[in-house]
């Protein structure tokens, strides 16, 4: 049998709801169920070696075959997955995707598919990927984009900025306390408890690309104007966090360390846990002056 070794450039281009940046946060969505997202990417394969803010370093597979992949995301349009390690995959393997948002609201996906096999196995599927197997690709590619519409449901962006005491808006004191208002979608709440030495932030609901740049200006607004001694992130009604929103936990540790003040989470349990200690986050803040974020307490 001859075997084709040029490696193969396979374009898909698709149109999704998704904006570029609820693309990027389900790509690089590294938690619990990453396989409900990307059929290739079993739990069970799932290593994540490092996060960080637009890169992350990830072992991924399935059925008999796995790689390591670089992700560089620090152009949200333009994303790329270097293949650095696999059983059968080398050379210039990995994946490209390009990302143009439209004045329509959509957003054209293309992705480049790049397959250079190491091994006879890998030259086998190699040729297989060519032919018979593009179709099985683009499939999954379908799948993915729809997946992660999914996820996100529609859009609607309303104020929550909750008042500390029940569910009544905050007074304008409160407001110029955090010099601002918090805008985020229906999906996350945002509870300020200020104290004497530290302030709590609790939240409820769902960490994730929309929600998560609501959180960082909270943060930043409280560290900054009044460098406290200890901020309190609860983390007991919320049921999901993606990159972004471990993005903007790390750009918070990193103002907190600058202004001399202790960020803490709080409340991880079950799947975030998990995912937090994969990560490495839990070790992070732990490593900052916190003790472990696993507790179920509430802030009071």
């Amino acid at each position: 049998m001859c075997i084709i070794n040029e490696p193969p450039e396979i374009h898909f281009q698709r149109t999704t709801t998704s904006t570029p940046e609820q693309f990027v946060a389900g790509l690089t969505d590294f938690g619990p169920g990453r396989s409900k997202l990307f059929a290739n990417s079993a739990d069970e394969y799932l290593q994540v070696h490092y996060l960080g803010p637009s890169e992350a370093d990830v072992t991924e597979g399935s059925g008999g075959i796995w790689e390591r992949l670089h992700y560089n995301w620090s152009d949200p349009n333009h994303v790329v997955l270097a293949t650095t390690d696999s059983n059968v995959w080398g050379g210039t393997s990995g994946y490209i995707y390009t990302l143009t948002r439209q004045p329509n609201g959509t957003t054209d996906i293309d992705v480049v598919i790049i397959r250079e096999g190491k091994s006879f196995k890998g030259r086998v599927l190699t040729f297989v990927l060519r032919t018979i197997g593009r179709r099985v690709l683009e499939r999954a590619f379908e799948k993915s984009v729809q997946a992660i519409e999914a996820r996100n449901g529609p859009r609607r962006d309303t104020p929550h900025l909750k008042s500390n005491f029940g569910n009544e808006p905050c007074s304008e004191e409160q407001l110029a306390m955090t010099r601002g208002i918090i805008t985020a979608t229906d999906t996350l709440e945002i509870i300020v408890r200020p104290g004497d030495e530290g302030s709590a932030v609790c939240l409820r609901g769902r960490l994730n690309i929309d929600t998560s740049p609501a959180l960082r200006d909270q943060l930043l607004a409280m560290i900054r104007a009044q460098s406290p001694q200890a901020v309190i992130v609860d983390f007991s009604d919320v049921s999901y966090v993606d990159s972004s929103g471990i993005a903007t936990l790390i750009e918070g540790l990193k103002m907190a360390r600058q202004r001399k003040t202790t960020l803490c989470l709080q409340g991880l349990q079950g799947r975030l846990l998990h995912l937090f200690e994969v990560t490495g986050m839990s070790a992070l803040f732990e490593n900052s002056g916190c003790g472990s974020a696993s507790s179920k307490s509430k802030v009071s």
